[in-house]
């Protein structure tokens, strides 16, 4: 009788790399997102603009370097499965500019290799004005022929 009640069954095993190999890698399409304003952006009726794969995952890479990562219980590891955003806390205490550089190029690198649909961070270039420091790199997403550049 306890048989019937309480059923005993195998539970199958899961393999974390043939998980990994299915990982979806196709460019989604999402709400359109205006960097400058902060904010959706909506059509004259009000209603959500999309965005193709493409601009969404631009959008993505903005919205990375904008977030200090573990500023939030959402951004930590141990809660979304990933270290998201970038270290700039850390990298505006320092005052040697080549470690400055270097702290800036790590922590984006880190940042955006998070997403498998970015197939490489580089080409980074800064410009110094007094204490500020200004960055452009490149972004190549995966199946794409060009790189996209940005500048923060």
């Amino acid at each position: 009788m306890a048989d019937e009640l309480f059923p005993i069954f195998d539970v199958p095993d899961v393999d974390a790399e043939e998980e990994e190999e299915e990982y979806d890698v196709d460019y989604k399409r999402s709400i359109r997102w205006d960097p400058e304003l902060g904010d959706f952006v909506r059509d004259s009726s009000n209603r959500l603009v999309e965005s193709d794969g493409y601009e969404a995952y631009v959008i993505w890479c903005c919205k990375m370097l904008q977030t200090e990562r573990d500023s939030h219980l959402a951004y930590i590891e141990e809660f979304s499965g990933a270290d998201l955003g970038v270290e700039m806390e850390a990298v505006a205490q320092e005052d040697d500019h080549k470690t400055v550089e270097s702290m800036i190029e790590r922590t984006v690198t880190e940042a955006l290799e998070v997403n498998p649909r970015t197939e490489y961070v580089g080409n980074f270039s800064f410009l110094w004005e007094g204490d500020d420091v200004h960055c452009q790199f490149e972004v190549k997403g995966i199946h794409w022929d060009e790189t996209i550049q940005i500048k923060f």
